[in-house]
């Protein structure tokens, strides 16, 4: 059933551009920004595509040319993981519930100590709403303080954990991708999520059930989160328009096959 709003509203993209670039490079080629930028527009009707990467001073002139290829760019600072760190987050579904019930609440109290949890943080104080829902990671050894925080009136949503790998380098950018998403949702008649990421999936599910979920375009067809196999035909894979997407040096361009539709 098509969304009443979609001919009235725009379509916005949310890009994890950190997961975007790596399931790419694993596929042994580099996406070209601005065919990209061409195709959201051409083959799904984005009009704003708002692009979530952990900032690096470096890669300045990388966040320059996205820009002027059409993207928003949201930036996230990169932090280091200290080896064998146990990783149970949810801001995912912290945030996302947050924003959900945030015209229901006069303040909000988070309980956290993950940075992951700042942007939502800083948004809630700018908007004068920063004074409860408790959100934990569950491990089967704290059962015992999960019943506490119930029967004390403490909503409590669950995530499996995850063992990180050592010295592994963090710029994860689900939390401001899900809270900008949030932040625009009435902005917006439909949402294209640009990711192949299992931590998308309470926001991709939250979007299809209110009928705002146009399409989930997953770099890596052979690899990807088996959670977003539910949505069936709504994905699309970038992997599959790789001659179309492909960015290639300005030496090889003369052996380019060129497809007006993407260039």
């Amino acid at each position: 059933m098509e969304n009443p709003t979609t001919k009235l509203s725009p379509t916005y993209a949310f890009i994890d551009g950190q997961n975007l670039h790596k399931s790419i490079e694993e596929q042994g080629w580099k996406l070209g920004h601005k065919k990209f930028r061409i195709y959201l527009k051409d083959k799904l009707k984005v009009q704003k595509a708002f692009y979530f990467v952990g900032y690096m001073r470096e890669n300045v002139r990388l966040y320059r040319n996205l820009e002027k290829s059409g993207y928003t760019l949201i930036y996230k600072k990169i932090l280091r993981i200290n080896p064998e760190k146990t990783k149970g987050n949810v801001d995912a579904e912290l945030i996302l519930n947050s924003m959900i019930h945030y015209h229901n609440f006069g303040e909000a109290v988070i309980v956290a100590g993950d940075g992951d949890h700042y942007c939502l943080i800083e948004y809630l104080n700018k908007t004068n709403k920063l004074k409860s829902v408790i959100i934990v990671g569950y491990m089967r050894e704290n059962t015992g303080l999960y019943k506490k925080l119930e029967e004390s009136d403490c909503t409590l949503i669950y995530k499996k954990i995850v063992r990180i790998s050592p010295s592994k380098t963090k710029g994860n950018v689900d939390a401001e991708l899900i809270l900008n998403a949030m932040i625009h949702y009435h902005n917006f008649g439909q949402a294209v999520i640009v990711a192949g990421d299992g931590d998308y999936y309470c926001l991709i599910e939250y979007l299809n059930k209110t009928n705002k979920l146009k399409s989930i375009v997953i770099p890596n067809k052979q690899k990807y989160s088996s959670l977003l196999k539910k949505f069936g035909n709504k994905r699309l894979f970038v992997s599959d328009e790789r001659k179309k997407l492909e960015y290639l040096p300005q030496k090889n361009r003369a052996a380019e096959v060129q497809d007006k539709t993407y260039t």
